[in-house]
């Protein structure tokens, strides 16, 4: 595996918005369609706001890597489903089109994180609201010191732990150790989890798809589509399931094996090994999930500001009692 680079703080924490790299691969599928240069296309695609990364990426093909290889050296920057969908792009001759479809998905990534953030803004403003606005009579009551100690007092634990958790998913996320345990954790839970599940199996059918379509062997496929899903949970189970039924089974029965699938899925699997159309059925499974995910999706982003709410119910109940003690602490000691 390429050494990875650009390791920094600001890597780690923000890596690329989808809304980059959406525009990064849609340039650059143009232009690798028009016969340019893979590497000279890579540095004028990256003039959108990724000019350090696309020198360096331009670089390492210049210096003999594949597209893949480059982008596998920024792995806070490009998770393995990106580099595995250029992987197929490049082996099977249609790396314009892969690219085009890494564009579509960033596309359809920046619009799914635009709802789920509108929805959150609300439940956020009113966290912080609830956090500044009670103790205001400290500020007339014992000064500014007393109001600021109270408020961060609140406020710091919070910022500390959403960013411990954030650092240490994504710091985590190619090297396992709390992001295995957050991605089996979260898959057991009834809400967050099933859209979850779904995101990561429609992830594996569509990278699978594509490497199985570009001449990929299932001994390559099957480890390179379990690491492009992106999660842990499934990746561990049909590791595990390839590992037990062998390598010389069909591809269906180590997905049946591993008891991440459902029997639809597994259906429409068989028929296209039978059928001899295995990479166009992989992709159809990942589209038939589409719409489901969809819509848990917008479940739970219904649901999850009514539970933000109720904690800043309960923040606003502490912050009030602790303020109401300070209020009758004088009292009780006439």
């Amino acid at each position: 595996m390429p050494s990875p680079r650009a390791i920094t703080p600001n890597a780690v924490l923000l890596g690329l918005s989808a809304q980059k790299k959406a525009v990064f691969f849609r340039q650059l599928s143009t232009m690798v369609a028009s016969g340019l240069p893979v590497s000279r296309a890579v540095h004028t695609a990256s003039q959108a706001g990724l000019e350090e990364i696309g020198k360096e990426i331009a670089s390492a093909i210049d210096h003999g890597s594949t597209l893949a290889e480059a982008l596998a050296k920024f792995p806070y920057h490009f998770d393995p489903y990106e580099v595995a969908m250029a992987k197929a792009g490049e082996t099977a001759g249609q790396l314009d089109r892969q690219l085009m479809e890494l564009a579509k998905s960033s596309e359809a990534a920046w619009a799914l994180g635009k709802s789920i953030t509108g929805k959150l803004v609300y439940p956020v403003i009113v966290l912080h609201g609830a956090i500044f606005l009670p103790p205001l009579f400290l500020l007339v009551k014992d000064g500014p010191e007393a109001y600021i100690s109270t408020v961060l007092m609140v406020l710091v634990p919070l910022y500390v732990i959403f960013g411990s958790a954030l650092l240490s998913y994504r710091l985590f996320r190619t090297h396992g150790g709390p992001r295995r345990l957050l991605d089996h954790t979260l898959a057991r839970l009834p809400i967050i989890g099933p859209p979850m599940k779904l995101a990561a199996r429609i992830r594996f059918f569509e990278a699978l798809g594509n490497l199985v379509e570009a001449g990929f062997l299932p001994d390559q496929a099957i480890p390179l589509a379990s690491e492009a899903c992106g999660n842990y949970w499934l990746r561990d189970s049909v590791m595990e399931a390839w590992k037990v039924v062998g390598h010389d089974n069909p591809i269906s029965e180590v997905l049946r094996r591993s008891k991440s699938f459902s029997f639809i899925e597994l259906g429409l699997i068989v028929s296209g090994e039978e059928a001899g159309r295995f990479a166009q059925t992989l992709k159809k499974a990942a589209e038939t999930l589409r719409p489901d995910f969809e819509a848990q999706v917008h479940r739970l982003t219904t649901i999850l500001p009514v539970v933000l709410l109720f904690i800043v119910g309960g923040i606003v109940g502490l912050v009030a009692v602790k303020s109401m003690m300070g209020i009758l602490a004088p009292l009780n000691q006439i």
